[in-house]
């Protein structure tokens, strides 16, 4: 029963990769709307008192475009974030619009896992003093990094 299990998770993990829109299909809101990773920046600014009060960890984070990866980086990001999380070299989460990625160093024997695109990213952001980088379909692109079109 178990491994019926399994095979209907793992095929509706497939359907459902193969069916959700495309991350190049997301389109920019309208400029009254604020987007998911402005939403949440509103949200951490307007709890800096509480944190400074009540003490949780914090950290900084940068958000940049998902054009600043291939589509290849963005299918092992979306792996990353879901079922082979485990395997990942590194921390990430899958938003609505995309990911949020920790800027920690990988070590050096799980580094040649990241695509040399992701790498830049995480440089950048660690080289700017973030300790995440939330990419998001909505962002805009820099001109410090390589963007793609896809």
């Amino acid at each position: 029963m178990t491994g019926l299990r399994n095979m209907r998770w793992r095929s509706a993990i497939a359907r459902w990769m193969r069916e959700r829109r495309p991350r190049s299909a997301c389109r920019s809101k309208v400029s009254t709307q604020l987007s998911s990773a402005a939403r949440a920046h509103a949200v951490m600014q307007g709890s800096q008192n509480e944190i400074r009060q009540h003490g949780p960890e914090a950290g900084r984070y940068c958000v940049l475009s998902t054009a600043h990866i291939s589509a290849t980086s963005a299918a092992i990001l979306d792996l990353w974030a879901g079922p082979l999380s485990g395997e990942a070299p590194m921390t990430v989460a899958s938003t609505v619009h995309g990911w949020f990625v920790s800027a920690t160093p990988v070590p050096a024997s799980q580094s040649e896992q990241l695509p040399a695109d992701l790498r830049h990213i995480l440089d950048f952001g660690r080289a700017h003093g973030f300790d995440f980088v939330m990419l998001d379909c909505d962002a805009d692109a820099i001109d410090a990094l390589t963007t793609f079109s896809w």
